[in-house]
């Protein structure tokens, strides 16, 4: 009988097997639903002002309390993954996000399809926040960021096939949008196929005490020629409490890991929302056509496609964190070349690069982060470090255009570029090197 090879180190000394190929078009199915989710209002809100004669200010409403659930289910879901684990907290916002559209496309009134968005929006950020730490987990150290980047490539799909869906089905009027939602709820298959193909985190379960469990787990899915041996593995001997996250965010050693996580998450999530939700009102505002706008507004929807697609070519190079740095001090440069061209040619081709170099930055951003933290409190600090993002982010909306009116075009845009310049730096210098380094062994490099 062949001597079976003895795993010690969870699975970053194997290939990829068939279970793992499982996880990741899970996830990645998961992701074409939740950004079809998370952009379809763009869509429908036309229909929707029709069907019920809404208002801009109550559109305004409805996009409001979808980022308000998005804000609260970041902070929500990652602190109970800690808690109860990272494959029921999966499905769980899954099928929350699922059941959620559903009901949106069957509400009766607006007041149900608003406190539709808010659940939806709670269920959506809860796959944001969780799935890229339970890739992290999950895959074998080399490589595991550029599978992410292809899993979150495939998951942006969904942005132009919810796009297309929306030019068939919506310029047939009346109560047509709602097919739109109800598409949506497609999502419950994948909770079933998850229920059965997903396994629990061996790293999480070994951190409550459930060692075997999280050996058989492993066993099941490298294969039989192997045997885990995960009893040298540290258990903690305390539960994570919030007065203990919070003392290992900020304890000496870990500190400038949240602090610069937090600074990148505000600039990249700030500086792209605000650009691509306001660069087409803006270039309007400055004398371009609407039809010049309209233009603009479609080419940007490329560079967020272009994103997840370049993050699987880079995510491993400069120990992650290089290129995460390189895309933010890329996009400042994309905005100064964008606010000082006289010519609308060169100005779409910046505004598409600008957008693409961000959005890598955040899709490694979001592989990057689960990496820095302990498994103890990773899913819940990755939540907090992203929920401040997300705040500032809200703020930042709010004063943008109060400094657009003071200070201009010009001016306003290279307050963007200082801030992604800045962010870059901090990274660039006092951030960890993660790609190809086992999660234990980055426990212990601080």
């Amino acid at each position: 009988m062949k001597e079976k090879k003895v795993i010690t180190n969870f699975f970053d000394d194997v290939s990829l097997t068939k279970a793992h190929i499982k996880l990741i078009l899970i996830i990645a199915l998961a992701m074409v639903f939740e950004q079809a989710d998370n952009y379809n209002f763009s869509f429908v809100a036309p229909s929707l002002r029709e069907y019920w004669g809404l208002s801009v200010q109550q559109i305004g409403v409805i996009n409001s309390l979808f980022s308000t659930g998005m804000l609260l289910g970041t902070l929500f879901f990652g602190i109970i993954s800690d808690k109860i684990g990272r494959k029921k907290t999966i499905l769980g916002a899954a099928f929350i996000f699922s059941i959620g559209s559903l009901l949106n496309g069957l509400a009766p009134n607006v007041e149900l399809f608003m406190v539709m968005r808010f659940i939806t929006g709670l269920g959506i950020s809860g796959v944001l926040i969780v799935a890229p730490a339970y890739m992290m987990e999950m895959l074998p150290s080399k490589g595991r960021g550029r599978i992410f980047g292809i899993a979150t490539t495939v998951g942006f799909i969904g942005i132009p096939v919810i796009a297309v869906l929306c030019n068939i089905i919506l310029p047939m009027g009346g109560e047509h949008w709602r097919f739109i939602y109800v598409i949506g709820a497609v999502g419950l298959v994948l909770v079933i196929l998850g229920a059965a193909w997903l396994k629990e985190s061996p790293r999480w379960l070994v951190r409550q005490g459930r060692v075997k469990e999280a050996e058989k787990i492993v066993e099941e899915i490298v294969g039989e020629e192997y045997k885990a041996d995960l009893s040298h593995v540290e258990v903690p001997a305390e539960k994570v409490s919030f007065a203990v996250l919070f003392r290992e965010l900020f304890r000496r050693g870990m500190v400038k890991n949240t602090l610069v996580l937090m600074v990148a998450y505000t600039a990249c999530l700030s500086c792209g929302l605000l650009f691509v939700n306001m660069a087409s009102t803006l270039l309007v505002d400055n004398g371009y056509t609407m039809e010049q706008g309209l233009r603009l507004s479609s080419l940007l929807s490329v560079g967020l496609l272009l994103g997840p697609v370049i993050t699987s070519f880079i995510a491993e190079m400069g120990g992650r964190k290089l290129p995460i740095a390189v895309m933010t001090a890329g996009m400042g440069v994309a905005l100064i070349v964008y606010t000082h061209s006289p010519n609308f040619t060169v100005m779409c081709i910046a505004a598409v690069l600008a957008t693409a170099m961000n959005q890598t930055a955040i899709v490694i951003l979001n592989a990057y982060a689960p990496e820095t933290f302990p498994t103890k409190i990773r899913n819940a600090a990755v939540s907090i470090v992203t929920a401040f993002g997300r705040v500032t982010t809200i703020i930042s909306m709010t004063l943008f255009p109060v400094l657009y009116v003071k200070v201009g075009f010009v001016n306003a845009y290279l307050c963007l570029t200082a801030f992604d310049f800045v962010a870059a730096l901090c990274v660039g210098f006092f951030g960890k090197r993660t790609s190809g380094v086992c999660l234990e062994d980055l426990e212990h490099c601080e």
